[in-house]
């Protein structure tokens, strides 16, 4: 479609508002005006949507900015409610050096839609003045950047450097402005982000445009697509549930996309939860936040049981109706499901949920018996919250057993855990008590069954569950790379299956996953692996080499390699075979 300029005629003498609506698939910018001739095209090369997108890609060998602009008329925006749209992909992490920002409207062009510019008006981005990742609106003057809303939506961790989202930018005619965005591209499951603020300071400009700061190496990293700029879009979409959160046993919190009616989300016939749950006795519309919905209920939930919220007749702000809207959960009562010794006087205890981390952190909360008392400290986890790492003035006897005895602790919502006792065994690791057990290093042509991802299976061989947190895995060649797990306990006579961090859910329904942060070293010609404690006791030692397939019509991918007898630690290429 070729760009499209085209009049509206409003109700209010004398104002014409030219309507903006580009997708670049004719191939053409020749309607934009650029701040340097020649660095911004209509590309085909790894468009967001169609055949074209907009895309910076003059190649500078210096750190450098480029701008883009189109006209739109004399332009008040204080007629009525103006939409802003466009689809984009920054693939580069977000810095003080390397960001960008749509000049929502402009009293200059291109030339001047820079930080030192002459420009006056708006802008929506990430970073055009600080550094923090979020998507902000500033108020413009003289191309010096004030800050009127944060979304407090962080674009590095939300979006990253290969999504192109699709982001809304509405301000009404009473200068009330409000971010929505689209994580999954388009602009069909549109979500406010942040709160709405009003600032009415310009109501009149001439362009729009955007801008990007690039690093040297990081120019031609800007993409964009399907801009337009305009009344806005009519809301006919009922809102819709995101996601349910059970807080306690009788009460939930729904989150919807859109900001919801007061009257109609507080109404507690219009939701019904199925299991003999029924209708809840209150509805209340977060004061904070009017897309959130706590529901409170006389039933009970009964733990770890599915069930379904039907909502019907809820309304947004544009009065559209949600009917027979439906999104499934679960009640989990917060539990101990473990406690794994790391030392001779430490021991990590697990739980189900996330801890809150005063009554977690309460050493009267735990007790382990044959004298050993409360610990000395009890310590959440910095990356793993539903984990804590307990440490004991007394030493465990070897191989004796063990009760830890769990009270009083909480979830986030206030929950209080059930007394649990949970039984462990202190013991010190021998070699082989873990043993490689299986190598699967070339997924070309993919596997039947398994994920087509790398993977290696390791196999507990002891009498006693054993705890891997940080233990290692090393991959040796000219220069070798350690790799340290996670807290994962692999119990007596099982497995655990090493996989690279992005491919966990894949390999979860097949057992206990100990993910590090890349298997790319795992060749499929052979390597060294060597696995070691957290005190680097090396526990098993192998090199693998395609040459142990000893098949030539499996060697070539597809197949993996695994011990015969995991009890025979010396048999080499004789006790592997392809499975």
């Amino acid at each position: 479609m070729k760009n499209l300029f085209f009049l509206m005629f409003l109700l209010i003498p004398s104002l014409i508002f030219s309507q903006i609506n580009d997708d670049f698939e004719d191939g053409d910018i020749s309607g934009w005006t650029e701040s340097v001739s020649g660095h911004w095209e209509a590309s085909n090369i790894n468009p967001i949507n169609g055949i074209y997108s907009l895309h910076q890609s003059f190649d500078n060998s210096s750190d450098s900015l480029d701008q883009i602009s189109i006209p739109f008329g004399s332009f008040d925006i204080s007629s009525q409610t103006t939409s802003w749209r466009f689809q984009i992909r920054h693939e580069y992490n977000p810095s003080a050096l390397n960001n960008w920002a749509c000049f929502l409207f402009s009293d200059a062009d291109a030339s001047q839609m820079y930080p030192s510019g002459t420009a006056n008006g708006y802008a929506v981005g990430v970073n055009y003045s600080g550094s923090d990742d979020m998507i902000k609106i500033w108020k413009i003057t003289s191309g010096s950047a004030t800050e009127i809303l944060n979304t407090n939506y962080d674009w590095q961790t939300s979006i990253g450097t290969s999504t192109a989202p699709g982001i809304e930018v509405l301000r009404t005619a009473s200068g009330n402005w409000s971010v929505f965005i689209d994580e999954n591209g388009g602009f069909d499951n549109l979500q406010q982000i942040g709160s709405t603020v009003t600032n009415t300071d310009y109501v009149t400009s001439s362009f729009s445009g955007f801008y990007y700061e690039y690093s040297s190496a990081q120019d031609r990293k800007l993409y964009i697509d399907d801009f337009r700029v305009g009344t806005e879009i009519a809301d006919i979409d009922p809102p819709f549930i995101i996601q349910i959160t059970p807080v306690t046993n009788n009460t939930l919190t729904v989150d919807f996309n859109e900001d919801l009616d007061q009257t109609t989300a507080e109404t507690i016939s219009n939701y019904n939860v199925d299991g003999g749950i029924g209708n809840p006795t209150s509805a209340s519309l977060n004061a904070g936040n009017h897309k959130q919905v706590l529901l409170s209920f006389s039933e009970t939930f009964t733990d770890n049981t599915n069930y379904t919220l039907t909502v019907n007749n809820v309304e947004d702000l544009s009065g559209n109706p949600t009917v027979n809207e439906t999104a499934s959960f679960s009640y989990i009562q917060i539990a101990a499901i473990s406690a794994s010794p790391t030392s001779a006087n430490t021991l990590d205890a697990l739980f189900n949920k996330t801890v809150d981390a005063t009554t977690a952190q309460n050493t009267a909360n735990y007790s382990v018996d044959g004298g050993i008392g409360n610990p000395a400290s009890a310590i959440v986890d910095g990356t793993n919250d539903k984990l804590v790492h307990l440490s004991f003035a007394s030493d465990f006897v070897l191989e004796q057993n063990y009760i830890l005895t769990v009270s009083n602790v909480e979830d986030t919502y206030g929950n209080v855990i059930s007394s649990a006792h949970l039984p462990f065994n202190y013991y010190v690791t021998q070699p082989f008590d873990i043993v490689f057990n299986e190598i699967m290093c070339d997924v070309n042509p993919p596997p039947e069954v398994l994920p087509a991802k790398k993977y290696i299976e390791i196999h507990n061989n002891s009498l006693y569950p054993i705890n891997l947190e940080n233990w290692s895995i090393t991959f040796y060649d000219d220069t070798p790379s350690e790799k340290v797990f996670g807290a994962a306990t692999i119990p007596a006579g099982e497995y655990g299956i090493i996989c690279d961090d992005d491919d966990i859910t894949l390999f979860e329904p097949f057992g206990i996953v100990l993910p590090i942060t890349t298997l790319s070293d795992l060749t499929t010609t052979g390597k060294r692996l060597i696995l070691k404690t957290s005190d680097g006791t090396i526990i098993d030692d192998i090199t693998y080499s395609n040459q142990w397939y000893d098949d030539p019509d499996k060697d070539d991918g597809g197949w993996s390699l695994e011990r015969i007898d995991y009890m025979n630690f010396c048999g080499e290429n004789d006790n592997w075979t392809v499975s």
